[in-house]
């Protein structure tokens, strides 16, 4: 399983006969050199398995060092820490593998500035410490980092922080799961990419049960170091009280292919500007947490510029069903110039939310380089919910609104509000609410080929 073990066999085995000059003590020629023989066999046939080895642990044939902790002596029981057996065998080019078991870390591991470096599990569980928030397992520095296949149990657990991996480039978390309700932050994983041409993905990222609204944990965290292009695929965050996914630091980008991302608080996925959200599954329907403004997608910038590039939401579902309460299931907070929409459904039953939010831009973004403006094509927004609006768009001209689709049922509820926004147009669409279909306070907008429709109350109850 381990080449480095497998080698230094071999060459134990070929330094003997070469010192020993062909004869063991006890043996005489004959029988030695049918050892010899089988001992060259034996070398062959090691060559031959290592491909074999390898390839029994994911991913293991892309790495130069193969190591099974188990084979060398970590307690796979979860009683004794395996901590000493990571100090030991990290090195450059080194997959560490946890076969099936509970591996026990009982405090802090660090290591700095490796290449080719990973950690891989099948059916492996790390147990951090009962009584103490730690921040578990730390890659920090150097390049290409795996870690995969490992479940961090926190059910017996305060909590903290499972993992960490800050990287110049080639960083990957693949299947990584979280249990347990953490009752102190920070949170389960962050990750930073720091070369502004480095890429990441992190992928099926499992956290369901969240944390509680006093430990203020954020579900995966893209932290203030990160420069790079992340890809944030098909995860699964669920409950935790300060942004289910925060992918908003000051430069690079975070771009979420699919997932699902529910009742979080700040928001369910947070970004900033030039990322895309596309395919992503987002809904509240879980008042009772105590949670702080429990958006959706909310997409702003770490600090407000004059230049910038817009987000993209496309092919999303958003559903805010029950909240605490939420500026919208999609905002475009004041941080950032633009926002695009695209073939996207929102559904809103909670009372007085917005199915689309776009917020006064600050005066930094107002007077910038970039048009502050929405862009919207193939929104729908369906749902019960009573009061606001479906859309409001505030102090931001130039808003594109096409083939978009309304349909509210609940009392006093608006299409689109235009708020001292101007130069706006709306085509191709059908608004239909017991509100006002568009509403202008010192707004502006062309309007055509668009049914509009304050309705009665409707007969399937929207």
């Amino acid at each position: 399983m381990r080449r480095r073990t497998v080698l230094s066999a071999a060459a134990v085995g070929a330094a003997a006969a070469a010192g020993c000059g062909g004869v063991l003590p006890g043996g005489d020629d004959g029988v030695e050199d049918d050892r010899a023989d089988d001992r060259d066999a034996d070398e062959r046939d090691a060559d031959e398995r290592d491909p074999d080895d390898e390839e029994g642990v994911p991913r293991g044939d892309e790495f130069e060092t193969v190591v099974d902790l188990v084979e060398e002596g970590a307690d796979p029981t979860g009683e004794e820490s395996i901590r000493p057996f990571l100090d030991e065998f990290a090195d450059d080019d080194t997959l560490l593998y946890l076969s099936e078991g509970r591996f026990y870390v009982d405090d802090i591991w660090w290591e700095p500035d490796l290449t080719g470096f990973g950690i891989v599990g099948e059916d492996a569980t790390i147990v951090p410490p009962a009584d103490e928030a730690t921040r578990l397992l730390n890659v920090d520095g150097g390049r290409d980092a795996l870690v995969a296949g490992l479940t961090f149990d926190y059910t017996e657990s305060v909590g903290g922080r499972a993992l960490q991996v800050v990287v110049d480039d080639g960083l990957e978390v693949i299947d990584v799961s979280v249990i347990g309700r953490l009752e102190e932050g920070p949170g389960p994983i962050r990750v930073d990419i720091t070369d502004p041409d480095g890429e990441g993905t992190v992928e099926r990222l499992a956290f369901p049960d969240g944390g509680t609204a006093e430990s203020i944990a954020t579900g995966l965290y893209v932290g203030n170091s990160n420069q790079g292009d992340l890809t944030v695929r098909d995860c699964h965050i669920e409950g935790f009280p300060d942004n289910g996914l925060y992918g908003d630091p000051p430069a690079g980008t975070v771009n979420v292919d699919g997932g699902y991302f529910a009742n979080n608080g700040i928001a369910s996925v947070r970004v900033r500007g030039g990322s895309i959200v596309r395919d992503a599954h987002v809904r509240c329907d879980d008042a009772p947490r105590d949670f702080p403004n429990m958006r959706g997608i909310r997409a702003t910038d770490y600090e407000p510029r004059e230049e910038s590039e817009p987000v993209v939401v496309e092919g999303c579902r958003v559903e805010m069903l029950d909240v605490t309460h939420s500026d919208g299931a999609i905002v475009l907070g004041t941080g950032l110039a633009a926002l695009e929409i695209r073939d996207t459904h929102v559904r809103v039953d909670a009372d007085g939310v917005y199915g689309v939010r776009i917020t006064t831009p600050d005066r930094v973004v107002a007077e910038g380089a970039s048009p502050p403006r929405v862009s919207c094509a193939d929104l729908t927004v369906t749902g019960r919910a009573e009061g606001a609006a479906a859309i409001r768009i505030s102090d931001r001209d130039g808003g594109e609104i096409r083939d978009l689709l309304v349909y509210q049922s609940g009392a006093d509820r608006d299409g689109i509000q235009f708020h001292r926004s101007n130069d706006n147009t709306v085509t191709d669409s059908v608004i239909e609410v017991r509100g006002e279909p568009i509403k202008f306070v010192e707004a502006t907008a062309q309007v055509e080929r668009t049914i509009s429709t304050r309705s009665p109350p409707f007969p399937f109850g929207g």
